[in-house]
C-alpha cells in the first residue's frame, strides 16, 4: 500500500506531494520517518569509508598523539630480531618491536608475553609451552609454534657460541600443535628461561634467507615485527616507532622516536629539540641537573656490578694475601659511593633484594675489621723508583687498571686514598674501552682490575665463576681456580628445588668471601634525563635487568597516577 502511494507520488510530482502526505496514516508516516533515517546513518557511514572526512580525522588524532622524542648516544644497525645486537639503541628497538615467550622482571619473576602457560615435566627435562591464540604479527597473521621453533633452531645453527646457542645444542625443540611447544632437555635446566629469553623470528619472512643475506641485505629494515610498536619512519639521523593497533589499550607514548645525536645530546636535550636523553654520564648528569625543568632519573642495572677484579694468577705477594684483600672489601663506604653516582651499594654478587643474598655473611666480613698493618709485615717490600711518590725507599706496589670513563677513576682515587698512608704506592693504568677488549681482557693482562660485571637475574654463576672459564673468552675475569667451588657451582645448575638451589648458592658466596678475588661496590644505574612537562616516570625504585625495560617505566607527563608502567 505504502510503495502504491509512493508511485502514485512521484507520478504526479510536484502538484500531488501535499495530497500524498495527507492521505498517509500515522502509522505509514512513522514508517516513512524511520526509512529516511537509516538512509542517513548509511549514507554517513559510506562517507567516512571513502575518506571524505579522513583528513579532519588524521588531524585530530596528531592532536591527541603523546610523542617522546628521545635522544640516544649511538645508531641502529639492525632490526633483526636475533642478530646484530651492536648497540643498546638495537636492543631498545627490538625490545620494543618484538616479544618473547615471557619477560623476566627485575625481581626474578616469570611474567608471560607470547606464552599463556607453561610445565615443567617429573624429571624436569621437558619443558611444554602454551601459546596465547590471539597473538599476531602486525601483518595480521597468527603467531604459532612454527614461529618459535624457527627461531630457536635459527640460533642453534646460526650462533652456536652464543650462551642461548650452546644450550640448545643439546635440546631438541618440537612442535605440538599450532600452539604448543616442547622443548626437550638432556639434563634439568634451573635457569631455563635464561637461556629461552629472546624475540620470536617470523618463520614466514626470515626462512627464505641465509644467513649472510640476513646480515646484509635491506630486507632488514622491513621487518616483521609482533610488539607493542611497528617501525613508522627510519633516516640516518632518527626512527619513529608507533603503536600497535594489537595494543591501543596499553598506557605509554604512542609515538616513540629515537634520535641518533651524537655525544652532544644534552645541547639538544638543553633545547629542547629532545624530550629526554638516555644513557648520560654522571658527569653530564651533573650539569643537566642544574636546568629548571629538567629531571636525572637513575634506573638501577640491579644484576649488574661494578667491582674490583684481583687476578689470581698475579705473581704479586701484595694483592695474594687474603689479609690485604679482606681489608680492600672493608676500606670502602659503599652508601657514599652509591649516593655519588646514583646507585645502589653492593655487597655480594647478589642484590640485596634477592632470595639467594647472603645477609649474614656480608654482616661477618664488615664487622670483623682487617689490621692492614699487621698484614703487611708478612709482605715483602718492593725497591723501586715509583716508591719515592711517598718518599720512600722501599714501599709495596699495585697497578690498578681501569676503563678511562666514569667512574672508574673516581673509585681508583679512593682504593689510592685508603692505601698511600699504608706505604702502598697505587700505580694508575687507565685504558680505553676498546683497548680493554682487544687487549686486557684477552691476554688476562691486570693485577687489579676496575670493571663492570653482568650477571643475569637466575641465580646459576657458573659462567663466572667456574675454573672452566678462566681463558678469554670465557667470563671468570679472576682466573679463579677451585674445585669446591667448581663442584658447587654444577650442583647449583642442578638442583631445581627452590630450597635447595638457595643452599648451593649460599655455599657458593661463602667460598666467593673465602677467597675474595672479587670486591663489589655498587650496582651501576643507567641514568636518564627528561622534561617534566613532557615524560613522566613511575614513582618508586627503579630497577632493570636491561636498560631497555626503561619504556616500561615512561608514560607522557600528566599521565594518571593509576598508570603501574608504560606498557
Amino acid at each position: 500500500m505504502i510503495f502504491a502511494k509512493l508511485r502514485s507520488f512521484l507520478e504526479g510530482y510536484p502538484d500531488s506531494i501535499i495530497r500524498w502526505w495527507k492521505d498517509l496514516s500515522s502509522r505509514e508516516r512513522r514508517v516513512i520517518f524511520l526509512f529516511l533515517g537509516l538512509s542517513l546513518v548509511l549514507g554517513y557511514w559510506m562517507i567516512l569509508q571513502t575518506g571524505v572526512f579522513s583528513a579532519y580525522i588524521l588531524k585530530q588524532e596528531k592532536e591527541n598523539k603523546t610523542i617522546l622524542i628521545e635522544g640516544v648516544k649511538a645508531p641502529l644497525y639492525s632490526f633483526h630480531p636475533i642478530m646484530l645486537n651492536v648497540t643498546q639503541t638495537d636492543k631498545d628497538v627490538k625490545y620494543l618491536l618484538y616479544r618473547k615467550l615471557v619477560e623476566v622482571s627485575p625481581e626474578g619473576q616469570i611474567v608471560p608475553d607470547l606464552a599463556r602457560a607453561w610445565a615443567l615435566s617429573d624429571n624436569k627435562k621437558e619443558l611444554t609451552v602454551y601459546l596465547k591464540r590471539d597473538s599476531k604479527w602486525h601483518n595480521g597473521d597468527f603467531i604459532t609454534a612454527d614461529d618459535v621453533v624457527f627461531t630457536f633452531e635459527f640460533i642453534k645453527k646460526y650462533y652456536p657460541e652464543s650462551s642461548t646457542g650452546k644450550f640448545l645444542q643439546e635440546v631438541t625443540i618440537e612442535k605440538v600443535d599450532d600452539t604448543t611447544v616442547r622443548f626437550v632437555l638432556k639434563n634439568p635446566t634451573p635457569n631455563i628461561w635464561e637461556y629461552l629469553d629472546v624475540p620470536i623470528m617470523s618463520v614466514q619472512r626470515y626462512s627464505q634467507f641465509t644467513a649472510d643475506q640476513l646480515l646484509y641485505d635491506g630486507f632488514l629494515y622491513t621487518p616483521q615485527t609482533n610488539g607493542r610498536y611497528t617501525l613508522a619512519d627510519l633516516t640516518t639521523s632518527y626512527v619513529v616507532l608507533q603503536k600497535s593497533k594489537n595494543f591501543k589499550n596499553s598506557t605509554g607514548f604512542s609515538e616513540i622516536k629515537l634520535v641518533f645525536s651524537g655525544d652532544n645530546t644534552w645541547e639538544a636535550l638543553i633545547g629542547k629539540k629532545i624530550y629526554s636523553l638516555a644513557g648520560i654520564s654522571f658527569e653530564e648528569a651533573e650539569r643537566l641537573s642544574s636546568v629548571e625543568g629538567i629531571k636525572i632519573t637513575p634506573f638501577i642495572k640491579l644484576y649488574n656490578i661494578i667491582g674490583i677484579f684481583i687476578n689470581s694468577k698475579s705473581k704479586n705477594p701484595l694483592i695474594q694475601h687474603r689479609g690485604f684483600r679482606y681489608f680492600l672489601y672493608q676500606a670502602f663506604d659503599r652508601e657514599t659511593l652509591a649516593s655519588r653516582f646514583l646507585a645502589k651499594p653492593a655487597y655480594s654478587v647478589y642484590p640485596d633484594i634477592s632470595n639467594y643474598y647472603h645477609e649474614e655473611l656480608v654482616k661477618r666480613f664488615l664487622t670483623t675489621k682487617i689490621k692492614l698493618d699487621e698484614v703487611l709485615k708478612e709482605v715483602p717490600l718492593t725497591k723501586n723508583q715509583n716508591c719515592k711518590e711517598i718518599n720512600k725507599n722501599e714501599c709495596f706496589i699495585i697497578t690498578v687498571t681501569y676503563p678511562n670513563v666514569s667512574p672508574y677513576p673516581y673509585i681508583y682515587s679512593l682504593l689510592q686514598e685508603k692505601l698511600k698512608p699504608h706505604n702502598i704506592v697505587v700505580k694508575a693504568r687507565p685504558v680505553s674501552v676498546q683497548r680493554l677488549h682487544s687487549e686486557v681482557l684477552p691476554l688476562r693482562d691486570y693485577e687489579i682490575l676496575l670493571l663492570e660485571l653482568m650477571t643475569n637475574v637466575d641465580p646459576d654463576q657458573y659462567s663466572l665463576w667456574h675454573s672452566s672459564q678462566k681463558d678469554y673468552p670465557g667470563l671468570n675475569i679472576t682466573q679463579l681456580e677451585s674445585r669446591r667451588l667448581d663442584r658447587v657451582l654444577l650442583r647449583g645448575r642442578l638442583v631445581t628445588s627452590p630450597s635447595e638451589r638457595v643452599k648451593e648458592y649460599l655455599r657458593m658466596q661463602e667460598l666467593l668471601f673465602e677467597y675474595m678475588y672479587f670486591i663489589p661496590l655498587i650496582h651501576p644505574s643507567y641514568l636518564y634525563a627528561y622534561w617534566e612537562d613532557k615524560v613522566k616516570i613511575k614513582e618508586g625504585q627503579h630497577f632493570i635487568v636491561d636498560p631497555a625495560q626503561r619504556f616500561r617505566l615512561i608514560v607522557p607527563a600528566g599521565s594518571g597516577s593509576r598508570t603501574r608502567t608504560g606498557f
